[in-house]
């Protein structure tokens, strides 16, 4: 008992056999990002995250982004980064299944040619039928132009 520190024993996690940051990285490895997301739906990154909650799968907090339940349901876990400790979500191969998500991107998207189709085939129109509000800004609701929603989108 001469070389006793202290009252307590403490090990290294490494002596334990447990290196929790190890279990993470590979957890978080076999997971996809945001931009393996951005890059799958064909979305831009800076945009897969509002999408997300605006689905309610994360929600914004003061320096990243925190899981909901409904984004822990769906393969979604919450990580944190080494470097600044903002905290952000990876998801699993089911998110990119997921019809919600999927049919709120195509909306995002747009699909002009249907549109048009139906502009051609109707000869007398009124306003709402000739301009269809097909582009969804960020706080949910559809716009005819989507110059308007970049506006809105970029105050957003």
């Amino acid at each position: 008992m001469k070389n006793q520190a202290g009252p307590y024993i403490a090990w290294a996690w490494e002596e334990k056999g447990t290196n929790f940051s190890e279990e993470n990285e590979e957890e978080e490895t076999k997971m996809l990002g945001v931009t393996a997301l951005s890059n799958h739906f064909g979305v831009s990154r800076f945009r897969m995250n509002p999408i997300l909650s605006e689905q309610g799968l994360i929600q914004k907090s003061d320096n990243g982004w925190v899981i909901t339940r409904l984004g822990e349901s769906l393969g979604g876990k919450q990580f944190e980064n080494k470097v600044s400790g903002a905290p952000y979500v990876c998801w699993g191969e089911r998110i990119l299944s997921n019809k919600r998500l999927f049919e709120t991107i195509k909306e995002l998207q747009g699909s002009s040619s249907e549109v048009e189709k139906k502009q051609t085939s109707q000869s007398k129109q009124g306003f709402r039928e000739k301009y269809v509000a097909k582009y969804r800004a960020a706080d949910g609701h559809f716009d005819v132009f989507s110059s308007h929603n970049r506006i809105l989108n970029h105050n957003h």
